[in-house]
C-alpha cells in the first residue's frame, strides 16, 4: 500500500497554526513553530543544529546574519516549495505608486485611484534582486540547493526582461559576489555582463564591479571568448556572403537566359493566345453543341424514364398474370385430377352398370321361367283343392262326410269323418277317375270349394266326439318331389335381396317394382292367393307340405327351406 501523500494545503495549515510543531526557528525576535519532519528532511545543516540544540534540552534555532524577510522566504519554501517576497519590506517611503514586481506580495491595499503602472521603479527592482540574492545565500548556507535554484530562476526572469534597468546591475553583481558563493549565480551575472558589456561600460558605478576579485579577468576572458566566437561567426558570414554573391551572379546569368527565354516564350505565348482565342471560339461552339446534345440527352433520359416506368408496370402486370396463370394452372391440375378420378369412377360405374345389366337380363329370364312355373304350381294347387272339395260323399255308401288335410311333416294326411260306412278308404288324392256319385244338385251354398269344405267341417263331428265312426288316419299321398319352380323362385328372391343389400342403383329398384307387379299377376286367379315373404332364402332346395286348420276354415300350404323358415301361401275366399 503506497504511503499517503501530503498536500501543500495541509502543510500550510500546519505552518499557520503551529499544530504538532516540535522545533522553533527564531529570527530578529520572531519565532516560527516548525516541524522537524519537514525542515530536517530538506536541510542537513538545520537538522544538525537542532540535534545539537536537543542535547542541551532545547529545540530552538537562532538565525543571525540574515534579515527576517529572507528567513520567511526560506520557511515558505520548506513548506510550499516556493516563496513570495513581502512587498512591505521593499516599499520605500518616498516611492510613488507602483505595481509590485513578480513574486512579490503586498499586505496592505493600495490607495484608491487609477491602476498603478505595471513597471516598478528601479529602486524596487533593485531591492527585489538583492532579496533574491540573500535567499540564494541563505540556501547556500543551509545547503538547500532547490531554494538556490528557485532564487536564480527569479533573478534570471528579472534581468532578462526588456525593461530591466542596467544601472542597477552593479548592485546585483557586488551583492552576488559578496553574499553568495553559488557558482550558478556568478555564471548568470557574468553572462549578463558579457552580453551587455558595451552598455555596462557607460553605466555609472560599473568601475566598482571591475574591482571585484577575479571579476575583471573573468569578464575579459569571457569577452575575448565571445569576440573570438564573433570573429569566427564573422568569417563564416563573409564566406557565406561570397557564396551568396556567387549564387547571385549565377542567378543573374540564369535571369538573363530566362529573360531571353521569356521573350521567346512571350512570342510563343502570343501565338498560343491567338490559338487559345480560336480554341475558345471552338470551345464555345462545342459548348453550344454540347448543350444541345445535353438537352437531347435529357429528353432521351426522360423518355427512358417513362419507358422504364412502363416497363416496371408491365413487369408488375406480367408478374401478376404469371401468378394468376400459376393459380389457374394449379386449379386446372386439380380439375384434371378430379376429372381423371371422375372418369375412373365413371368407368367403374359403367362396368358395374354392365354387370347389373347382365344380371338384370338373367333375372328377366329367370322371372319369365318362374312365372310359368308359378302358373303351373297354381294350377296344381287348384287341382288339389278341387280333389279335396269334391270328396263329399263316400264312394261306397254315398254318405256325406267331412274331410280335411293335415300336415304330417313328411306327407299330407287326408282325414274323413264318416258315421256308418266301414269300407276302407283309398289313399289317393290324385285326380284319377272314380265312380260317380249319384247325380245331385249342388246347393248354392256349395258353389266354391273352400266354402264347401268349411261347411262340411262344421257339420261333421270331430274325431274325439265319436271315435267309432272315424277312419284311422292314412297317408293320402307321398310327399311330392322338390319342385324346381320353387327352387328358382327362392333363388330369384335371394338374388333380389342381395342386390338391394349392396346398394343397387335406381334401375334395379325399377326392376324390383316391375317384378313385384309381375308377382301380383302370378298370384291372381280364380282362387284368391296371397304370397307373403317373411325372410331371405338361399338357393337350397325346399320341400312342400300342406296343413289344414278346421277352426279357422282355410287351408295353408307352407314352403320351408333347409333351416325351416316358412314362406306362407295363404289360400282363402
Amino acid at each position: 500500500m503506497p504511503p499517503p501523500t501530503v498536500s501543500n494545503g495541509m502543510l500550510s495549515g500546519l505552518l499557520q497554526t503551529g499544530k504538532f510543531s516540535d522545533c522553533t526557528i527564531v529570527c530578529q525576535g520572531k519565532e516560527f513553530r516548525l516541524h522537524k519532519v519537514v525542515v530536517c528532511a530538506q536541510s542537513p545543516v538545520i537538522a544538525a543544529a537542532l540535534e545539537k540544540a536537543s542535547k542541551s534540552q532545547s529545540s530552538s534555532l537562532h538565525i543571525t546574519g540574515f534579515d527576517l524577510a529572507t528567513v520567511e522566504c526560506m520557511i515558505d519554501f520548506l513548506y510550499h516549495e516556493d516563496y513570495v517576497i513581502n512587498g512591505d519590506v521593499l516599499r520605500m517611503a518616498n516611492t510613488s505608486k507602483w505595481a509590485p514586481p513578480p513574486n512579490t506580495q503586498v499586505s496592505g491595499s493600495l490607495p484608491p485611484g487609477p491602476s498603478p503602472p505595471t513597471t516598478p521603479p528601479p529602486a524596487v527592482v533593485r531591492d527585489s534582486l538583492l532579496c533574491h540574492v540573500e535567499v540564494n545565500a541563505l540556501g547556500q548556507h543551509y545547503k538547500l540547493p532547490k531554494l538556490c535554484d528557485r532564487a536564480n530562476k527569479y533573478i534570471e526572469d528579472i534581468i532578462s526582461s526588456d525593461d530591466f534597468p542596467t544601472d542597477i546591475f552593479p548592485y546585483l553583481a557586488i551583492a552576488a559576489h559578496k553574499s553568495s558563493e553559488d557558482k550558478k549565480l556568478h555564471d548568470l551575472v557574468f553572462s549578463f555582463a558579457v552580453e551587455h558589456v558595451q552598455i555596462l561600460l557607460k553605466t555609472p558605478g560599473f568601475e566598482k564591479v571591475s574591482n571585484l576579485p577575479n571579476f575583471g579577468f573573468n569578464l575579459l576572458q569571457r569577452t575575448a571568448t565571445k569576440l573570438q566566437a564573433n570573429e569566427n561567426q564573422l568569417v563564416e558570414i563573409q564566406d557565406q556572403r561570397v557564396r551568396d554573391q556567387e549564387n547571385i551572379d549565377r542567378l543573374q546569368q540564369d535571369l538573363s537566359s530566362l529573360e531571353k527565354r521569356s521573350s521567346a516564350t512571350s512570342a510563343e505565348c502570343d501565338l498560343a493566345t491567338k490559338k487559345n482565342l480560336d480554341l475558345v471560339t471552338e470551345r464555345d461552339s462545342a459548348r453550344q453543341a454540347l448543350d444541345e446534345e445535353r438537352k437531347q440527352k435529357l429528353a432521351a433520359m426522360a423518355g427512358r424514364d417513362r419507358i422504364r416506368q412502363d416497363y416496371e408496370s408491365e413487369r408488375t402486370r406480367a408478374a401478376t398474370l404469371l401468378s394468376a396463370r400459376d393459380s389457374l394452372q394449379n386449379a386446372l391440375n386439380i380439375e384434371k385430377q378430379n376429372y381423371a378420378k371422375l372418369w375412373s369412377e365413371r368407368a367403374t360405374l359403367q362396368q358395374q352398370m354392365a354387370t347389373l345389366t347382365t344380371q338384370h337380363n338373367n333375372i328377366v329370364v329367370q322371372k319369365n321361367t318362374v312365372s310359368g312355373e308359378m302358373t303351373a304350381l297354381q294350377k296344381k294347387i287348384k287341382d288339389l283343392v278341387n280333389i279335396v272339395a269334391n270328396r263329399e260323399y263316400c264312394r261306397n255308401c254315398r254318405t256325406e262326410f267331412g274331410c280335411w288335410i293335415e300336415d304330417a311333416n313328411t306327407s299330407f294326411i287326408l282325414r274323413y269323418t264318416l258315421r256308418n260306412c266301414t269300407y276302407p278308404i283309398t289313399n289317393s288324392l290324385s285326380p284319377s277317375p272314380s265312380p260317380s256319385p249319384p247325380h245331385r244338385t249342388r246347393p248354392a251354398s256349395r258353389q266354391t270349394p273352400s266354402r264347401l269344405i268349411r261347411l262340411m267341417a262344421e257339420k261333421s263331428p270331430t274325431p274325439d266326439a265319436n271315435p267309432s265312426f272315424t277312419h284311422p288316419p292314412a297317408p293320402i299321398m307321398a310327399p311330392p318331389e322338390k319342385s324346381s319352380s320353387f327352387l328358382k323362385v327362392i333363388a330369384f328372391f335371394d338374388l333380389l335381396v342381395k342386390l338391394a343389400a349392396t346398394g343397387a342403383l335406381f334401375g334395379i329398384l325399377v326392376i324390383l317394382l316391375r317384378i313385384s307387379s309381375r308377382l301380383g299377376d302370378i298370384t291372381s286367379g280364380d282362387t284368391p292367393m296371397v304370397v307373403r315373404i317373411s325372410q331371405q332364402y338361399d338357393s337350397t332346395p325346399i320341400r312342400v307340405a300342406a296343413s289344414q286348420e278346421s277352426t279357422a276354415g282355410y287351408f295353408q300350404v307352407a314352403l320351408t327351406n333347409s333351416i325351416n323358415n316358412p314362406v306362407h301361401f295363404k289360400v282363402d275366399e
